[in-house]
């Protein structure tokens, strides 16, 4: 489906342009840390209503969920690296109640395409994760230093 949706998005049509709906998608896959929260508290306060506990926890997954998530990102910018790289303005679910590493402007950015392909970087020194998550990333990371040298 990403694939699609990135090809899609280069085919110069502004109604097929979906480069928009993959920000929310950057944000938990190269933003979100939740493997690296202590979730003790959270795990005490709901420990005798397991409904209540399994919400509050809904968005705390294992680092390993990068290796579903990092390869469907990676499509983007295998596909369309330059047009994410050109991206400006209000990005979709960039709000102040989320807790991501990006500590810069809110939305689109070079800045944050840079961050994110630090991230790229990183993720593919995770030794936790598949051997094709990490080539991916490392991939991703490469085009988008590419796209950044010709621009």
């Amino acid at each position: 489906m990403t694939a699609f949706m990135a090809r899609l998005s280069i085919l110069g049509d502004p109604e097929l342009d979906l480069r928009g709906s993959a920000g929310p998608d950057f944000l938990v896959t190269l933003e979100e840390t939740p493997w690296e929260d202590d979730q003790t508290e959270t795990r005490e306060q709901y420990k005798d209503n397991p409904v209540e506990l399994a919400y509050a926890l809904h968005r705390y997954y294992s680092i390993s969920q990068l290796d579903a998530l990092v390869p469907a990102l990676a499509m983007w910018i295998r596909i369309n690296c330059k047009g994410i790289y050109e991206m400006t303005g209000t990005m979709t679910g960039d709000t102040d109640h989320r807790v991501l590493l990006w500590k810069g402007t809110k939305g689109w950015s070079k800045e944050r395409f840079n961050f994110w392909r630090q991230r790229f970087e990183a993720i593919s020194q995770i030794s936790e994760l598949e051997q094709k998550t990490r080539d991916d990333a490392k991939e991703a990371a490469i085009l988008m230093t590419k796209v950044q040298e010709e621009n």
